[in-house]
């Protein structure tokens, strides 16, 4: 489970997850209870492959940076 905490005091965010070919994998707008699984898409769609996955966090301030995904 990838989800990144102290997101209460935003108002607004996104965060998009791209796999190495920079193909969008997972987004999310609800920084309360949306959290990334390691599966495409939607919580219950196909998991996707191990690897590392590039996050982008924008909203009130941006980050990025890289997830590892291990089966």
């Amino acid at each position: 489970m990838f989800k990144i905490s102290g997101l209460s005091d935003c108002k607004t965010y996104n965060l998009t997850i791209y796999n190495r070919w920079g193909m969008k994998v997972f987004e999310t707008s609800n920084p309360i209870s949306d959290f990334w699984n390691g599966h495409l898409t939607t919580p219950t769609g196909p998991a996707v492959p191990a690897g590392i996955y590039y996050y982008v966090l924008s909203g009130d301030e941006s980050f990025a940076g890289f997830v590892t995904v291990i089966h």
